[in-house]
């Protein structure tokens, strides 16, 4: 009878032994698992690796709008934003620490995309004229608010801007470090100073465009093509050509003038910032289209 209980005590022990062993190995089990599970889910490769931000070029400030797993993704939320941004969206690139949207590696896309921004600011009514700012503008800082701080462009601003946002060129930059800036006032400095009489010596320099004034004068507006800036004779007003025939321009604010008292966006019904048909000889106050710059993209 002792040596029956004591086989049975022996067998009592290693079952609950087993059961003790089986039970640890399951609990660890499940622990490694949870954890590699863990670990691929918040892996920086996958989580929030695509960073979508938004370049305030106006002075030149980014601001994060979300973070996304996939390239997809982010340009998904993108589309959602309104056309005729006040600044320009991209996609980053956290682990490769790029750009990976718009895609800026060739000449001829950026011309594609400058060309579609200038369309999109020129339709948007938000978007208005503004040549000097003034202190009447809703608080606006006078020094930003003609490169679109409040929506507002100048004409010279509104043709470099979307050159800058495509990482084409960048003008202002340029003519500040060549000394080509028309100073309006030193308290404001370069960024208000520059000018549409800057347009010319600034692009003649850099040899990033090609002059075809002399090729204009013998052939006319069919040799224009979308992406050229145009001058007029006396350089006090640009433009850049988004189609066969036309142009967007910035013209007047809404009192019919360059500044004073302007309120931010088009007032006018499309009239401040405009999509205009460059056959009217009346380029800006009769003053007809003279010079002709070309982006050099091997086109």
């Amino acid at each position: 009878m002792k040596h029956l209980n004591n086989a049975v005590r022996a067998v009592r022990t290693r079952l609950v032994f087993g059961f003790l062993l089986s039970l640890i190995l399951a609990v660890s089990f499940s622990a490694v698992t949870a954890s590699a599970s863990v670990k691929y889910n918040n892996s920086f490769k996958k989580k929030n690796r695509y960073v979508v931000t938004c370049n305030h070029h106006y002075d030149n400030t980014y601001n994060t709008l979300a973070k996304c797993d996939t390239p997809k993704e982010a340009r998904e939320r993108i589309r959602k934003e309104p056309l005729g941004t006040r600044g320009q969206w991209y996609v980053w690139d956290s682990k490769e620490k790029k750009i990976v949207w718009p895609d800026l590696s060739t000449d001829k896309k950026k011309i594609s995309k400058i060309v579609q921004w200038s369309v999109a600011v020129g339709k948007d009514a938000r978007h208005g004229y503004d040549t000097e700012g003034e202190r009447f503008s809703n608080g606006c800082d006078l020094k930003w608010k003609r490169w679109g701080k409040c929506g507002d462009y100048g004409c010279s601003p509104l043709v470099e801007t979307p050159f800058e946002l495509f990482g084409f060129f960048n003008m202002r930059t340029f003519a500040w470090n060549h000394h080509l800036t028309y100073y309006t006032s030193d308290r404001l400095g370069p960024l208000r100073g520059f000018n549409a009489n800057n347009i010319v010596p600034v692009l003649r320099k850099s040899k990033k465009f090609k002059e075809l004034t002399s090729d204009y004068m013998r052939r006319g507006k069919s040799m224009l093509q979308p992406g050229d800036i145009i001058v007029n004779s006396n350089q006090t007003h640009c433009a850049i050509v988004v189609t066969d025939h036309r142009i967007v321009e910035g013209n007047l604010n809404e009192n019919g003038l360059e500044f004073q008292r302007s309120k931010p966006g088009d007032q006018r019904g499309g009239y401040e910032l405009s999509i205009s048909h460059y056959s009217n000889p009346n380029f800006y106050f009769y003053r007809q289209i003279y010079y002709v710059f070309r982006p050099k993209t091997g086109r």
